[in-house]
């Protein structure tokens, strides 16, 4: 199955293409040129690019070339009453999330990969393609030096993992994060962290999950010493079941979890492992 089939599945009506030489890696000159030509020949409603690093850089360029409103990094879209698209964007460092409108159309904005439930895939549905014309160029203003793979290995497992073992400042230190080994091992599970945990530098950055990270959609989630505020648990709005283990029975995530464990994750976390290996016949 090709792409533009796979993006009809998916839930595409109409697949834009776009192929050439000097689109066959990413280039912000080439792709930028040939974006702004067909937003400028199509005249679409909305364009929305992936809040990637390459998705930033591209939406930014285009809308600086367009004059065109840009909103960065949204994690939500609605159709108001008047047709207008309401944009929801992390405000005042991830504590509210603020509506926006866009003065200008065509409404563009960078999305939170991952934001988003996937539509079921029906592969009986065919799209119909519609070829883009690759814009001249200006004389390149970016050169490339050199290409280097990023190290997003990690992160792109825990973007596909069927559970997760989320680490929280209450965790107590990055010493003790080895500790949870055996559950994530049990699990066959992925480590995610909170903020304050990768600006702690206990863990890297792209492990992050919340409001200003990454949103994932495990079908079991275990938080440790996670608080659980609104920052962190935006990010996991699309978990199956939410397990938390917090020896504050205060703590605001239990509001929001399945599986509360009011307990010192010490004692808790080593019995569960065991209970788990029993389960599954190992020793």
């Amino acid at each position: 199955m090709g792409l533009a089939d796979e993006l009809g599945a998916a839930g595409a009506d109409v697949v834009a293409v776009a192929a050439g030489e000097a689109l066959a890696s990413y280039s912000t000159d080439a792709y930028a040129a040939t974006l702004a030509a067909a937003i400028g020949a199509h005249e679409p409603y909305a364009v929305l690019v992936p809040s990637t690093p390459n998705g930033r850089d591209l939406a930014a360029r285009v809308a600086a070339r367009l004059e065109l409103g840009l909103t960065g990094d949204i994690v939500g879209l609605e159709v108001d009453g008047d047709g207008h698209l309401v944009q929801l964007k992390p405000a005042f460092g991830g504590n509210v999330v603020a509506p926006i409108r866009s003065r200008t159309l065509p409404n563009m904005a960078t999305v939170r990969p991952g934001i988003f439930e996937a539509l079921e895939p029906d592969p009986s549905r065919s799209p119909r393609t519609l070829d883009l014309d690759v814009a001249a160029q200006d004389p390149p203003r970016v050169r490339t030096l050199e290409m280097r793979p990023a190290p997003d290995g990690d992160a792109a497992a825990l973007d596909a993992a069927w559970a997760v073992v989320c680490v929280g400042m209450g965790v107590g230190g990055p010493a003790h994060i080895a500790e949870l080994d055996g559950l994530r091992d049990a699990l066959e599970a992925q480590y995610a962290c909170t903020r304050d945990v990768a600006d702690a530098g206990w863990m890297p950055k792209q492990l992050q999950v919340g409001l200003t990270g990454r949103s994932i959609a495990p079908a079991l989630y275990v938080g440790v010493g996670v608080r659980g505020d609104f920052n962190h648990t935006v990010g996991i709005k699309r978990a199956g079941t939410v397990v938390v283990v917090n020896n504050n029975r205060r703590a605001t995530f239990f509001k929001q979890a399945d599986i509360g464990v009011v307990a010192d994750w010490h004692d808790f976390v080593p019995a569960l492992v065991r209970e788990l290996r029993s389960a599954m016949g190992h020793p």
